[in-house]
């Protein structure tokens, strides 16, 4: 007997590769921004305990903690998805 997953098992996979791309994203934006400001705080060094330095290491934290944490949750909605019950076709 042959089973379907059902349409809320296939909008939660879309859903998580949708969050995948997002994140993505996300991280490409915040990635060119940080940039952005790198440059500013080596030009506009008013601080000298704030060296570009402390900045990558600040920025590049918050990069890697949305990239962890978007793709946490798309492989838990594809998890999720692969938990949904199945249902025999007619």
């Amino acid at each position: 007997m042959s089973t379907s997953t059902g349409a809320a098992s296939a909008g939660l996979r879309l859903l998580a590769l949708f969050w995948a791309g997002l994140t993505v994203l996300a991280a490409g934006g915040l990635w060119t921004v940080a940039q952005g400001i790198r440059r500013w705080v080596w030009l506009h060094a008013v601080n000298p305990d704030v060296t570009p330095q402390l900045v990558d290491l600040a920025l590049y934290t918050l990069i890697a903690f949305v990239v962890l944490k978007g793709f946490t949750v798309s492989v838990a909605l594809g998890l999720i998805a692969r938990l949904a019950p199945r249902r025999p076709r007619r």
